[in-house]
């Protein structure tokens, strides 16, 4: 079964996959229920004539996967989507590297266009296939309010919960050091990557969502 959910899909040659961040989903790219960024593109000619849309959708939650005044048995009888956990940011890029196996081997070129932890996501799958392959599917890189260097507050909320991906987006946490390394010293240099910080963004501060690599000319702050 696809984790991605198509706006658009017109067997196009190229497509623009959406990946959300931590606790978010579809709605991550919704402004209300009839405007959305993927249906803003959609909507657009020059790109929809070129590109199918879609967001790749994965289980992300502060909370345990069950309440804690559950029963036993409910716990136990309750449906699939319950047993669900959060995963680490290494797992869910194995997930979209499946994706990219399973259901998006056609298209030529792939842009993706990532959030917050999906960012990190995104570059681990990026890496997962420059490792194995010396060339990505992707060819272009939108990185908004990413935590490349990770973020003050996910530190905070390591203290208060065992979430493994509150844990992997603490500040220079093993995962963010281990994927900023890995993204500037690759032997294949990874696709071209426009870098995208918010000017008051309390959560994702203006170091980490420009990666040590990004140029001023692949910057930009928006308000």
């Amino acid at each position: 079964m696809s984790m991605i959910t198509w706006t658009k899909r017109d067997n196009n040659a190229n497509a623009v996959i959406f990946v959300h961040g931590l606790k978010g989903g579809q709605e991550t790219w919704s402004y209300d229920e009839k405007t959305s960024f993927p249906s803003l593109l959609a909507a657009d000619r020059n790109i929809s004539d070129h590109f199918d849309i879609g967001c790749f959708n994965y289980f992300t939650t502060f909370t345990t996967t069950y309440g804690a005044n559950k029963s036993i048995f409910q716990r136990l009888f309750k449906s699939r989507k319950s047993v669900r956990k959060n995963l680490p940011i290494s797992e869910i890029a194995e997930l979209l590297r499946t994706e990219f196996e399973v259901n998006l081997d056609s298209y030529e070129q792939v842009m993706i266009v990532a959030h917050s932890m999906g960012g990190l996501v995104a570059k681990a799958c990026i890496l997962g296939h420059l490792e194995e392959n010396q060339t990505t599917p992707v060819k272009g890189f939108v990185s908004l309010a990413v935590p490349h260097t990770g973020a003050k507050i996910a530190n905070i909320g390591s203290f208060l919960s065992s979430n493994v991906q509150l844990a992997d987006l603490s500040v220079l946490s093993d995962a963010v050091y281990d994927l900023s390394s890995a993204w500037v010293n690759s032997a294949t240099p990874p696709p071209p990557t426009k870098y995208i910080y918010g000017a008051h963004d309390i959560f994702v501060d203006k170091k980490s969502a420009l990666a040590i690599e990004a140029l001023k000319k692949d910057s930009t702050a928006v308000d």
